[in-house]
């Protein structure tokens, strides 16, 4: 087991600022094996350089100096990507933000509330972290375009795009796709939520009728399974199903709850705190506190189990030095969000990706929706078109022909799956070897690991924030319940998933990886930062506006003075809090604006449906119209970065059932012969 890989060993990298992205992207660059300076002196040698602007405006001068960077690297290939809070270009472009001003222009404040409806902040700077890890993501991508173009690329990351992309993409597709009705995590029936347990909390979600069964079983009420057998039933019936449940559990330890509920089948997860989650058995099985210390004790461990062998044939070192995502093969046996998600990223940034999909175990959201505009179709599903972008769909022989998966997977490079191995020994993927023996890559992600005490445990976003600390850490922070949509542990697997192997395959390496990532750990590696904020202080504020809005504000100390004046207020002794609420009263808008235009950063909070219509992002295209045989209008939510001063391009819909079908036997076999014949070049 190891807390870091040495994947991008040889690489040079450097990043810029002070705040939570350039101390999420130093620390993920060096645990896969970077050398990582932070001086802007070194930079002209640099492969890789990643510059945090999210707290400084963007201007000229700092384009200017990007802009040399680039022209003096003639045919040498690099990356330098910009993070800026809202990009570089569009109406809000180059305005300075914070992790308060970025979670709330995203969506992620809106996605935590409590019964009173206000918005609250998670601890522990998650937007600017989820964007610094997006960052290193990005820069793997820039790597691979400098290498096939053969100059260097400059990347213009937004940190508000980041920060919807990692918090609430099924919500936004449940909006873009006309689904109605309620999404994303809103769709749990009862029991679900957490509950009061004799010493403590835990989390139970129930959705399918099997799981409703086992409830009832385990806590005495087999007549609910006639009382209420379908999911509306148990929606008109919640208060008395939760009020049962909450019975039951009351009398009883949290971790005997989890036992017994999990011992059945049922998703259920006690509340932990950060200190019971790392003397866990799970996390102490998985070694979990030896990977923290790892190679620097200040740097997160990969949240990941990795173990390696050497390939069974010789590597070819000039091909794998050049290589580009382009030449990266993917197989997928994946369902529901977080593993279809990494195929996709991988996708987007170049790499053929395969489904393999059996038609006899459809995807869950291929098969029960939400679908667009209502109407149901395996072809019409909102999620599966949101997680499923860029790739290619095969159902041939798939569950049925143990041949197509061997061709398939020694056509590949990577293989990723979240099915499990009982699953993908039926489809005769178990026991063979990606890459033929040329170096691959096998990359599972589950819950809580495929290893420890805790592997089977089943569990949705919800039960796993609930395990790994999220959900504890939350409360402490806002001090109430409050109410967590999003399943971020999801979209922080697939980007764990897509930035390992991504950097894997460009570092040249060719060995055989296993990778076992659990979400459990891909959250708790967030919660390293919890108190103190990272960078320069500031202080937040969130104000209500009489229209029913609400303004994200965030300045350093030394600048209540500056806001005021922005505002046309000179009294420097007022307390600036009411010196912003009275202007907001007056007129929100001028306030945006005035703040705005004073390089202060500020937002009005966006809502789910405010993000889908929001002028930046739509300016950004990071919401693009793709072309759908069957879905029109359609929509996809792109990677939160793009070339600077280009549009989108490359994005293509997600396939329909066994569109790729055709030939693909036969293009597996000719092209893993003609992989062979030159060698271990992938």
């Amino acid at each position: 087991m190891t807390s870091r890989v040495d994947y991008l060993a040889g690489f040079h990298s450097v990043v810029l600022g002070d705040g939570a992205v350039a101390l999420t992207a130093h620390d993920t660059l060096a645990s896969l094996g970077a050398d990582v300076a932070t001086a802007t002196s070194v930079a002209g040698d640099a492969d890789i350089v990643i510059c945090d602007r999210v707290a400084e405006v963007t201007d000229d001068s700092y384009l200017s100096q990007v802009a040399r960077w680039v022209e003096n690297r003639p045919g040498r290939p690099g990356t330098w990507v910009t993070v800026s809070a809202f990009g570089l270009d569009g109406p809000a472009g180059g305005r300075p933000g914070s992790d308060l001003v970025c979670a709330a222009a995203g969506g992620m404040l809106a996605a935590l509330t409590d019964g009173d409806g206000r918005f609250h902040q998670m601890p522990g700077e998650q937007a600017l972290q989820a964007t610094g890890l997006l960052a290193v993501l990005a820069a793997l991508h820039g790597i691979s375009l400098s290498r096939s173009d053969g100059i260097a690329v400059h990347l213009d990351l937004s940190a508000q795009e980041a920060t919807a992309f990692s918090s609430v993409q099924q919500e936004l597709a449940h909006i873009l796709y006309r689904c109605g009705g309620a999404g994303g995590a809103a769709r749990y029936s009862a029991p679900a939520g957490v509950f009061e347990c004799a010493d403590g909390l835990i989390n139970i979600i129930v959705i399918d009728d099997h799981q409703f069964a086992r409830v009832a079983e385990v806590v005495g009420r087999p007549e609910w399974i006639s009382l209420y057998p379908t999911l509306p039933d148990r929606v008109a019936n919640g208060e008395t199903i939760n009020a049962a449940v909450a019975q039951w559990l009351a009398a009883r330890p949290k971790v005997e709850c989890e036992r017994l509920m999990q011992g059945n089948g049922v998703p259920a997860t006690a509340v932990r705190t950060v200190a019971e989650v790392n003397t866990s058995d799970q996390f102490q099985e998985r070694d979990w506190q030896a990977r923290c210390v790892g190679f620097d004790p200040a740097v997160p461990p990969l949240p990941a189990v990795v173990t390696r062998h050497a390939a069974a044939s010789s590597p070819n070192p000039e091909a794998a030095g050049e290589r580009s995502l382009d030449d990266l093969r993917v197989v997928e046996v994946t369902n529901v969000l977080a593993g279809p998600l990494s195929g996709a990223i991988l996708g987007a940034m170049g790499a053929k990706v395969v489904r393999l999909e059996d038609q006899g175990r459809l995807d869950v959201y291929r098969r029960n929706g939400p679908f667009a505009d209502g109407q149901a179709g395996i072809e019409r599903a909102a999620y599966f078109m949101c997680a499923n972008y860029c790739k290619q769909s095969v159902t041939e022989g798939v569950g049925e022909d143990p041949e197509i998966a061997r061709l398939a997977l020694s056509w590949a490079n990577v293989l990723i799956e979240n099915v499990g191995s009982s699953r993908l020994a039926r489809l005769g993927t178990g026991s063979v070897m990606v890459g033929s023996g040329a170096g691959g890559m096998v990359a599972s992600i589950s819950g809580y690991g495929r290893s420890g005490p805790h592997a089977d445990f089943r569990g949705y976003a919800p039960n796993v924030h609930a395990y790994a600390g999220l959900t504890e850490a939350i409360h402490e922070a806002v001090g109430s319940r409050v109410y967590l949509i999003g399943a971020l542990a999801d979209y922080a697997a697939a980007i764990w998933v897509a930035t390992l192997a991504a950097a894997w395959y460009l570092g040249g390496a060719n060995d055989e990886e296993r990778v076992d990532l659990s979400m459990a750990e891909a959250v708790a590696v967030k919660l390293r930062h919890l108190h103190g904020e990272v960078g320069r202080a500031t202080r937040d504020l969130l104000v209500d506006t009489a229209d029913g809005r609400t303004v994200a504000i965030s300045f350093s100390e030394g600048d209540a003075e500056r806001v005021a004046r922005a505002l046309g207020r000179q009294d420097s002794g007022a307390d600036i809090e009411s010196v912003v609420s009275r202007a907001v009263t007056e007129d929100p808008d001028a306030v945006m604006s005035s703040l705005q235009a004073a390089g202060i950063a500020a937002y009005f909070v966006r809502l789910t449906a405010d993000v889908v219509t929001d002028p930046q992002l739509r300016a950004r295209q990071f919401f693009l119209p793709v072309e759908h045989p069957v879905v029109v209008p359609a929509e996809i939510i792109t990677l939160p970065w793009k070339v600077a001063g280009s549009a989108r391009s490359g994005y293509r819909p997600a396939p329909l059932l066994g569109a790729d079908d055709a030939g693909a036997r036969a293009t597996f076999a000719a092209d893993d012969a003609a992989s062979s014949r030159q060698g271990a070049t992938r």
